[in-house]
C-alpha cells in the first residue's frame, strides 16, 4: 500500500466531482430519475429508463449520493494522515490552520462573482425550462426572486463567502461545513493528535456527529481511514484482494440510499435492509468512507487512479465543482429553452449536455490554471509563515519557562 503517494486522492475528488455534476444534470432534465413521485416534487418520467434508475435497486446503485459527502471524508483523511501520530508538529497544524481559508476561498470567490455577475444580467433561464422539464421545485428554485444589491453582494462576498456562498451558487452550500470540518480536524490533531489513546475522542466523536445528525461525520470518518491505512502501512499488513472490492461494492450499495422515494419503492428495493433513520444522509458519508477505504486498502486501484487522465481530473476537481452548476442554469438551460420547440426533450436536453460537459471541463482547466492554483500558491506561503511564527513562538515560550525555572 503506496500510503506515501497520495496523489490517487485527488484523483478521487476528481471522480467525486464529475458524479455531482453528472447528477445536477440529471436532476435538471431528467429528474424523475432522480426523485421518482415523490410528493412534494412534480417530476414526471419522460422515458422508461427514469422509471427504472428510481424505482429499482440497479437504478438507484446509479445515483452517485455518496458523491458529496465523499468530498468531507476526503478532506478528513489527508488533512489528517501526514500528522496521526507525529509529535512537535503543533506549529505546522497551526500554520495548515492559517492557510485554510484562503485555500478554500479563491473558487469561492471567483465562482460567486461570476453566478452574480450573471444574475444581474438575467443569464438564467433555469426556471424557464423547470417546467418543460418537469424539475419542480428543485431547479425551478435557484437564482428566483429579486437580485441582491450589489451592497449586499459585497457583504455576503468578503465577510460570508462560506456561509451565503450557497445563495449564489448551489454547490457552494457544502463550504461552511468543509471550513467548520477542517478546523475541527485540526482541533483534534492538535489536542491529541499524537496521544496513543486519540482514538478514544475519535470514536466516540463519530457516533455524536451520526446521532447529531451532522455531516461533520464524515471528517471523523477520513480520519479514522487514516488511522487504519497508518496502521496498515507501519505493520506492512498484506490486505488480500478481496477485501477492497467488497468494501467498494458495499460502500457503492450503501452511499446509494435513496435521497428521496416512497415507502412503497424503497421496501422494494435492496436498501430495505439498512434501518430507517432521520440522518439518512449517514449513509452516503458511511458509504464514501467505505469507498475511500477499498482505494486505502489496493495497490490496484491506486495505480489505476495515479494515471495521468485522473490526475489532471484530480487538478481540476474543484473548479469543475465550483463553476459547473453555473453553467447548467445559464449556458445549458439557455441551450435547452432554444432547442426545445424545434426538437421536443429529449434532443434539446442530450445537445445541451454533451456541449456544457465540454465547456466545464475547459472552463475549469483555466480557472484552476489562473485562480486556483496562484491561491493554492498563495495559501502555502502563508501556511509557511504561519508554521514558521508558531514555531518561533513555541521556543520563545519554552525558552522563557526554562528561564523561570532556573530563577526559581
Amino acid at each position: 500500500m503506496q500510503t506515501n503517494r497520495l496523489g490517487y486522492f485527488e484523483s478521487i475528488r476528481g471522480v467525486a466531482a464529475v458524479l455531482v455534476m453528472l447528477r445536477h444534470f440529471r436532476s435538471a432534465f431528467y429528474p424523475y430519475a432522480s426523485f421518482g413521485n415523490f410528493p412534494t416534487f412534480e417530476s414526471i418520467p419522460h422515458s422508461p429508463v427514469e422509471n427504472f434508475l428510481s424505482e429499482t435497486s440497479l437504478g438507484l446503485m446509479a445515483s452517485f449520493n455518496f458523491a458529496f459527502p465523499l468530498f468531507f471524508v476526503l478532506s478528513g483523511f489527508v488533512l489528517s494522515f501526514k500528522l496521526i501520530g507525529k509529535r512537535d508538529v503543533r506549529s505546522r497544524i497551526l500554520g495548515s490552520t492559517s492557510k485554510r481559508p484562503v485555500r478554500l476561498v479563491g473558487m469561492v470567490w471567483f465562482s460567486m462573482i461570476l453566478a452574480y455577475g450573471l444574475q444581474r444580467l438575467g443569464w438564467y433561464f433555469n426556471d424557464e425550462i423547470a417546467s418543460l422539464t418537469t424539475s419542480v421545485p428543485w431547479f425551478q428554485y435557484y437564482w428566483t426572486g429579486r437580485v441582491p444589491s450589489i451592497t449586499v453582494f459585497l457583504i455576503d462576498l468578503f465577510f460570508r463567502p462560506f456561509s451565503r456562498g450557497g445563495l449564489y451558487n448551489q454547490p457552494l452550500w457544502m463550504m461552511s461545513v468543509e471550513l467548520s470540518g477542517s478546523i475541527l480536524t485540526f482541533a483534534y490533531l492538535f489536542l491529541v493528535g499524537d496521544r496513543r489513546w486519540r482514538l478514544a475522542i475519535l470514536l466516540p466523536s463519530i457516533v455524536f456527529f451520526w446521532v447529531t445528525g451532522t455531516y461533520h461525520v464524515g471528517f471523523a470518518l477520513g480520519i479514522l481511514c487514516g488511522e487504519i491505512a497508518k496502521f496498515v502501512s507501519e505493520r506492512g499488513i498484506k490486505i488480500h484482494w478481496t477485501v477492497p472490492v467488497i468494501l467498494l461494492a458495499l460502500g457503492w450499495i450503501v452511499g446509494s440510499y435513496p435521497l428521496v422515494s416512497s415507502m412503497e419503492v424503497h421496501s422494494q428495493t435492496i436498501f430495505a435492509i439498512l434501518p430507517y433513520i432521520d440522518f439518512f444522509q449517514g449513509y452516503h458519508v458511511l458509504g464514501g468512507a467505505m469507498i475511500l477505504l477499498a482505494a486505502i486498502l489496493s495497490p490496484t486501484l491506486q495505480a489505476r487512479l495515479n494515471g495521468d487522465w485522473f490526475r489532471s481530473l484530480g487538478h481540476v476537481s474543484y473548479s469543475i465543482f465550483t463553476l459547473h452548476f453555473i453553467v447548467l442554469g445559464s449556458f445549458s438551460s439557455f441551450l435547452y429553452y432554444m432547442l426545445y420547440p424545434r426538437m421536443g426533450h429529449h434532443g434539446a436536453a442530450w445537445i445541451s449536455i454533451g456541449l456544457s460537459i465540454p465547456l466545464i471541463l475547459l472552463l475549469a482547466k483555466y480557472a484552476a490554471r489562473y485562480v486556483d492554483d496562484n491561491v493554492s500558491r498563495l495559501a502555502d506561503w502563508i501556511g509557511q509563515r504561519g508554521e514558521r511564527f508558531f514555531a518561533f513562538i513555541a521556543t520563545r515560550a519554552s525558552t522563557w519557562k526554562s528561564v523561570r525555572q532556573l530563577e526559581e
